[in-house]
């Protein structure tokens, strides 16, 4: 992911942009493309410095989510394509 995201940078000339629309609308399209971790997600809501941070247990025995770890670069850049191609 760190790679779509220093290549997005790039193209938009050095300008800081978030992957995570792109890389959302994939998932959506073609969830397959995504290795997810199961485990539990918590948010902070006491500590006033930290209020919003996000917290992820991996493989926790109460897992009820999943957290995209990795994606199929080769494969989402083929699809990104596509769908430019045909927009």
């Amino acid at each position: 992911m760190a790679d779509l995201l220093a290549e997005r940078i790039a193209w938009n000339g050095g300008e800081a942009v978030s992957p995570y629309d792109v890389l959302a609308a994939l998932f959506l399209i073609e969830a397959d493309l995504f290795r997810l971790q199961p485990g539990t997600f918590d948010v902070e809501a006491q500590d006033s410095s930290r209020l919003g941070k996000l917290y992820f247990d991996p493989g926790a025995q109460d897992a009820d989510s999943r957290l995209a770890i990795s994606v199929d670069k080769p494969a989402a850049y083929s699809l990104i394509c596509d769908v430019l191609s045909r927009a």
